[in-house]
């Protein structure tokens, strides 16, 4: 029974410690991080402060904070963060370009209404 003991411990032992291994570490966000950085530049690019600001605020905070996890080397948390940022950064930038959109459909048919009134008037 002793002889058991002896090779089940070790080989018991081993587990453990590559299951504690595979639990603790995950890959740094480095993507993820990428990926967030870049919607947000690109919903700023896109005015997001003047037509989405709760959510392009949103992302930024998130990212910041996910920076800071990564610096605690909590890596999964950080992840979690970065993908609500980039899905804060995507809100924004559509919100940003349906509402640009609708700005210049906007000019548009103010354009169309001058144009429509100047025929009418010259007829």
């Amino acid at each position: 029974m002793s002889h058991n003991t002896k090779v089940t411990g070790p080989i018991t032992v081993a587990l453990m410690v590559l299951a504690m291994a595979g639990c603790a570490t995950h890959p740094l966000p480095d993507v993820e991080q990428a990926l967030a950085e870049a919607q947000i530049r690109e919903a700023k690019l896109n005015h997001a402060y003047q037509h989405a600001t709760l959510y392009i605020n949103a992302a930024e905070e998130k990212l910041e904070l996910a920076k800071q996890k990564i610096q605690e080397k909590e890596n999964q948390a950080a992840k979690k963060l970065l993908d609500q940022s980039l899905k804060d950064a995507e809100a924004a930038l559509a919100i940003s370009q349906a509402e640009q959109t609708k700005q210049l459909l906007d000019e548009v048919q103010s354009a169309i209404k001058a144009l429509k009134e100047r025929t009418h008037e010259q007829s």
